[in-house]
């Protein structure tokens, strides 16, 4: 079965891609920016470039996120759910944050609406919600708050 990891060049899709190939897994990458051979195009937004991108894949490993576009990830899943479902795809996999379901963070409300997008469609589904990584954290519009603190995720 081949495996489109969404999102496979950034910092949790590598890992991700690096696992299941050393589980002789066939995976597709799915890069904003293709750069080596095995990668293909993805963009959350692009219709169709996210139907050829699951074309022919059995799983979907969904890590690809826009923080700084607060519409990108519901679009995004939106267009992926029903790509998926067209091309048959057996089970999506959607990996999400810890503590989000009365968060105040527009990005956090905005993965919450993915998950229900995700839960409303055809595909079989499952939503790994994992805590946030410090790199991700820091590099995320909430950090660069004007108030003169650094908010930082409390274990």
């Amino acid at each position: 079965m081949r495996v489109l990891v969404t999102g496979g060049s950034g910092d949790l899709g590598r890992h991700v891609v690096s696992r299941l190939r050393a589980a002789n897994i066939d995976v597709r990458v799915g890069a904003r920016t293709p750069r080596t051979r095995g990668e293909v195009a993805y963009d959350l937004t692009d219709v169709d470039v996210t139907r050829r991108a699951v074309a022919d894949v059995g799983a979907i490993v969904h890590l690809a996120s826009q923080p700084t576009r607060r519409t990108a990830d519901v679009e995004g899943m939106r267009i992926l759910r029903s790509a998926a479902a067209s091309a048959g795809v057996d089970h999506l996999l959607f990996v999400s944050i810890v503590g989000i379901d009365d968060h105040p963070f527009a990005y956090y409300r905005a993965k919450r609406t993915a998950e229900q997008i995700l839960a409303d469609g055809d595909v079989p589904w499952t939503v790994a919600r994992a805590t946030q990584s410090t790199a991700s954290w820091a590099a995320s519009p909430t950090a660069s708050q004007s108030s003169g603190s650094f908010p930082c995720p409390v274990a």
